[in-house]
């Protein structure tokens, strides 16, 4: 399996199961199979993650907002996440 955001190339490889417990650690199974709905890559949800952990505004760093999947796995995350005083 490709390691999440090693190549461009690599994008659009299909986001299984495994590797959203590698890229988020430890969360529920129906948490799981909701980011496998979105089609999203292991690209698109490791930038989602960034996007909700990084203490600074990502979309600055990217030059691009927050849109398609990346915005959606960030919904559905959002609510799984600790608040920023527990992390």
């Amino acid at each position: 399996m490709a390691k999440p955001g090693k190549q461009r190339g690599d994008s659009r490889s299909p986001l299984t199961a495994e590797a959203v417990g590698h890229i988020l650690g430890d969360v529920d199974a129906a948490v799981i199979t909701e980011v496998l709905t979105t089609g999203a890559t292991p690209e698109e949800l490791v930038e989602a993650y960034e996007w909700l952990t990084s203490d600074d505004y990502m979309g600055a760093r990217l030059h691009r907002p927050m849109t398609g999947i990346v915005a959606r796995l960030c919904s559905i995350l959002e609510s799984q996440m600790p608040a920023a005083e527990e992390r």
